[in-house]
């Protein structure tokens, strides 16, 4: 049984996707507005460098985009900057269809720094691995683990980490590499020196680490530990099953099938503080904040239906970033997808769990 003592859910905010409604003076209305461009959060594939090769990662391998198609560092500050002009108040820096650890771009204490003075919030979804290391740190940034963590305190950055066992070994297994567990802590270690959450006048817990489980048939009777370990350091905690594409297919076996899924969803219902990590919970429904609140692409401008989805269909012409602006983008996006209520309308496609496919994804 779960021990209500540990887990109260809804104590915790997470700091850049939870409070995005937050003062929002257009209202949520007007974001979703088919004929308006203002959207709340981006987000954004990083460069194709990842230390790692997890067993449930959504990438196909197939997909590896040549290093001069990236998008570089300036183009990214012009699709921050134009998105600051939409009214954007999150920018999410993730892998986005691509191999990526966000931490492993050079050039990324420059991107939080022009996110941050544009007025906007960074969130990444991260390993943290870069942070547990400072032979892997220095030669990408020029700079220690202790300097970082402290540029991402300064710039408000939020981290959603992966973490999927405390076991070494398993989690070294986890993600192919060994030695992964021990960067895992040490980071860890340095982030809890920083003040990276606080409790509010309504005795919630404002918090900019959140700790992401991808449920496996390895982890499941863990998630409870894991719970209590980003308790402990007052973290948002989410379990979510994983989106069966890319490695997560290759490895079928080690995860739930649909029936078994929602077998199982009361019980890590009650674990996860939210069912999805970008899930934003509202009066009026549950939104997901890319397909319904934003919009997002891959390293090399193109629009995604999702984070962690495929190409989305636009019809003919290029929508890509270097042909188009980001309004115009926007505004077919929107033309193009129904905005309802849903808590994940890509996952609708892999389960049955109620609320997962009240939304066309494109």
């Amino acid at each position: 049984m779960v021990n209500s003592s540990v887990f109260n859910r809804r104590m915790y905010k997470f700091v850049g996707i939870d409070d995005l409604l937050e003062d929002l003076h257009s209202g949520l209305s007007e974001i979703l507005r088919r004929d308006r461009t203002g959207i709340l959060a981006v987000g954004v594939g990083m460069h194709e460098h990842c230390n790692y090769n997890c067993v449930y990662c959504y990438v196909d391998k197939n997909t590896r985009r040549s290093q001069s198609e990236w998008m570089t560092i300036s183009e990214y500050e012009s699709l921050f900057q134009q998105a600051a002009q939409l009214g954007c108040r999150t920018i999410i820096l993730t892998g986005a269809q691509g191999r990526a650890e966000p931490l492993m771009t050079a050039g990324l204490p420059r991107l939080l720094s022009f996110i941050h003075s544009n007025g906007m919030r960074p969130v990444i979804f991260t390993n943290l691995a870069v942070l547990g290391d400072a032979s892997l740190c220095r030669p990408i940034h020029n700079i220690d683990p202790q300097e970082l963590a402290q540029l991402i305190d300064e710039t408000g950055t939020s981290l959603i980490v992966k973490c999927d066992t405390l076991d070494k070994e398993r989690y070294d297994q986890m993600t192919a590499i060994e030695g992964s567990f021990d960067k895992f802590c040490a980071a860890v270690d340095l982030l809890t020196k920083c003040q990276l959450s606080w409790i509010d006048d309504n005795s919630v817990v404002n918090t900019r680490v959140s700790i992401s489980t991808v449920i496996s048939k390895n982890n499941f009777t863990e998630l409870e530990n894991l719970a209590s370990f980003a308790y402990e350091k007052r973290w948002l905690y989410v379990c979510k099953y994983p989106s069966m594409m890319g490695s997560a297919l290759e490895n079928s076996d080690l995860f739930f099938n649909k029936d078994e899924a929602a077998e199982r969803r009361d019980y890590t219902t009650s674990i996860s503080d939210k069912t999805e990590t970008l899930v934003l919970h509202d009066s009026t429904g549950d939104y997901c904040v890319i397909h319904q609140l934003g919009i997002s692409f891959n390293i090399v401008g193109q629009p995604l239906s999702c984070l962690s989805g495929s190409l989305a269909d636009f019809g003919t012409g290029d929508w890509t970033l270097r042909h188009k602006t980001l309004s115009d983008i926007v505004l077919r996006k929107k033309e193009l997808v129904i905005a309802k209520s849903g808590e994940c309308p890509k996952k609708g496609r892999f389960y049955a769990f109620k609320g997962y496919t009240e939304s066309n994804v494109i």
